[in-house]
């Protein structure tokens, strides 16, 4: 599998050649690059696209990056600024989650708090917000409020209590 990843990042440099600014083939480039764990060279090519508009996938992709590698301050500067755009309600919300799990790390949970109530200010029944919520609970030790949330959730039907939804949900805590 990985020579088909090496192929085609060569077809994209080929490509580049022709249409060297084009940053969708440098995002995807960087995608490629990542998915061989060659982030060294995805996070080189990423900083030449983060601030470009059409390629706003970029940014979160370096902050994923930027957490795998510990450096969390980082990761929440970029996802700082990204939120400052006009995003699909899709990626803001996956730029919160990520924005609140990278100050946990730093051991901010004054910042990560204060985002995650604003986020359930915005959507109070998203149940990644109110996963978010008791994440944060668990990070600062208070294990029994984590687990009153979570019965509440439970209690008032927010989330559909299919198998997936509640694996994924506990996944979201852990």
């Amino acid at each position: 599998m990985l020579g088909k990843y090496h192929e085609a990042i060569e077809d994209i440099e080929l490509a580049l050649k022709e249409n060297p600014d084009d940053t969708f083939l440098v995002l995807q480039k960087s995608i490629l690059f990542h998915e061989i764990d060659d982030d060294k060279n995805a996070v080189k090519y990423l900083k030449t696209i983060v601030d470009k508009n059409e390629t706003s996938e970029a940014s979160l992709l370096l902050a994923e990056i930027f957490k795998k590698q510990g450096k969390n301050k980082e990761a929440v500067d970029i996802l700082t600024e990204y939120l400052k755009k006009s995003l699909p309600e899709l990626l803001k919300r996956e730029a919160t989650s990520l924005l609140i799990q990278a100050y946990l790390d730093l051991g901010d949970f004054k910042n990560a708090d204060l985002i995650s109530q604003n986020a359930l200010l915005n959507e109070p029944d998203n149940i990644r917000n109110k996963a978010d919520e008791i994440r944060i609970l668990r990070f600062k030790g208070e294990k029994s409020q984590a687990i009153n949330k979570l019965k509440e959730i439970k209690k008032d039907n927010i989330y559909n209590t299919s198998l997936n939804s509640d694996q994924w949900l506990r996944c979201k805590i852990e």
